[in-house]
């Protein structure tokens, strides 16, 4: 609201000092008496009433509207809320040659369940690949290539074999629930930026729309005339830096939208690590763990991907600044980075070693 919500002994004294107006003789400001409990009492009611009304004023925007109002603002635009979803790919092994396995083999993941979702059959060496999806949805169920893989029912499936890795295209494509701060920066953007039937910035708001997916850059010319790069980082809670799987989900998310003749390049950027060596004072294991919250979080704020014909800088300062800003620091000395990092084209920052001296 543009007035501050009144405090409960605010709203009280009001209350009071009405009854004392229309009650000659009383004075509920003199305790104990009804007049007293009764003024306090309408105090509580106004206070959640001003609270409410605060609350419903607050979702009259999209900048500061949350939940089912936010999704009500987002679907006027055609906007939804992504929802959680699972992680896919491929993995190898060997088994029994020529033997034929149906949909639905069950495998064990590093501590998750997959199941495969379309039959297989072993070539004459024994070589077997399959197609699995997570049972359990959301980023956790991402897995890196080279992860072992092993049949969760042996004596049903024994020619199965315990050398089972994920490929090198990994298990990606998972996604938790889109967070309210994503979705509201989605509609945002589409408020501020409207589609233009394929303009660059088109393909970024058409990235952010897969699951898992937070932020992305679109750029011209990227190998070539007719060619658009675009380049994303996810909500993973195993980083930003997308996995193969997840490319191959955006890019195929994107083939199905493009302009006949545009050429989509869908890539993953390469994490640049910002190491950090600071002395802090108090120098409290409290103090320490904040500071290394603050320059994480400000590495993945500030981040941008570096091109060929645009580098990324990434100023010193911005870390100075988190660290300033930091609960209970008083003051502090940042020795590295020493200046400003200039990222090599491709990369992205990500956040490095904090080291405290």
């Amino acid at each position: 609201m543009t007035q501050p919500v009144p405090t409960v002994k605010a709203i009280s004294e009001r209350f009071a000092a009405v009854l004392r107006q229309v009650l000659p003789g009383t004075d509920a400001l003199i305790h104990p008496n009804t007049n007293t409990v009764l003024a306090k009492t309408l105090g509580l009611w106004g206070h959640e009433m001003h609270q409410r009304l605060a609350y419903l004023y607050r979702q009259l925007f999209m900048s500061t509207a949350t939940g089912a109002h936010l999704e009500r603002h987002c679907g006027e635009l055609d906007i939804v809320r992504k929802s959680a979803s699972r992680a896919t790919g491929i993995i190898s092994g060997s088994a029994t040659p020529l033997k034929v396995y149906p949909a639905g083999v069950l495998f064990i993941i590093d501590g998750l369940q997959f199941v495969s979702t379309q039959g297989t059959t072993a070539d004459v060496a024994g070589a077997a690949s399959f197609t699995v999806r997570s049972i359990d949805i959301g980023s956790a169920s991402n897995r890196a290539a080279g992860v072992a893989a092993q049949v969760a029912s042996p004596l049903e499936y024994p020619g199965i074999s315990d050398d089972f890795v994920v490929d090198a295209g990994s298990l990606g494509g998972a996604a938790d629930r889109e967070t309210d701060d994503s979705l509201r920066a989605r509609g945002l953007a589409r408020k501020q930026k409207p589609p233009q039937g394929g303009a660059v910035y088109d393909y970024e708001a058409f990235a952010r729309e897969v699951p898992g997916v937070g932020r992305a850059w679109a750029r011209r010319f990227f190998n070539g005339p007719g060619t658009i790069g675009v380049l994303f980082t996810t909500d993973s809670e195993n980083g930003i830096i997308p996995t193969a799987g997840d490319v191959a989900v955006v890019q195929a998310s994107l083939d199905a939208r493009r302009q006949i003749r545009r050429e989509i390049i869908v890539a993953a950027p390469l994490g640049y690590g910002i190491n950090t060596t600071v002395s802090v004072t108090p120098d409290t294991p409290e103090i320490r763990q904040r500071v290394s919250e603050a320059i994480a979080a400000v590495v993945v704020e500030r981040s941008e991907p570096s091109w060929a014909d645009q580098p990324f800088v990434f100023s010193r300062s911005w870390i100075a600044e988190a660290i300033s800003q930091t609960v209970g620091e008083e003051r502090h000395v940042l020795s590295l980075p020493a200046s400003d990092i200039t990222l090599p084209a491709g990369h992205i920052p990500i956040a490095g070693t904090v080291t405290f001296v």
